[in-house]
């Protein structure tokens, strides 16, 4: 299983022109891509060799997830999480909301048979 995904990093609404978003590139040090089912972490990926940041446009990047973790996953609706996903700035908001699991943001479901 391979997950791809494209992040935008958005200047927050209301800010001065002038003012820039703080950009993705270094997103790779912190970011975490979680395979939750039923709330429960199933699967906890992170680093340079699971994880592929690619893009020229320092606002917009492409993920690619490639890890043997997400072959062994059992079937089941899962959550795909980006946790710790970061842009200096805080553009993305903590969907659940509880500092003890780390900044999340949902990026999609799937559902795995």
């Amino acid at each position: 299983l391979v997950l791809e995904a494209d992040i935008k990093d958005e200047k927050p609404a209301g800010v001065a022109a002038a003012v820039e978003s703080a950009g993705l590139a270094d997103m790779l040090d912190a970011l975490k891509i979680v395979m939750k089912l039923s709330g429960v972490d199933k699967a906890v990926i992170s680093g340079a060799g699971s994880i592929t940041v690619t893009g020229a446009n320092r606002d917009e990047k492409h993920i690619k997830v490639q890890d043997a973790a997400l072959n062994n996953l059992d079937n089941g609706n899962y959550d795909v999480i980006a946790r710790d996903l970061r842009d200096e700035i805080g553009n993305f908001k903590d969907d659940d909301s509880n500092p003890a699991n780390g900044f999340e943001t949902t990026l999609g479901t799937i559902d795995l048979q």
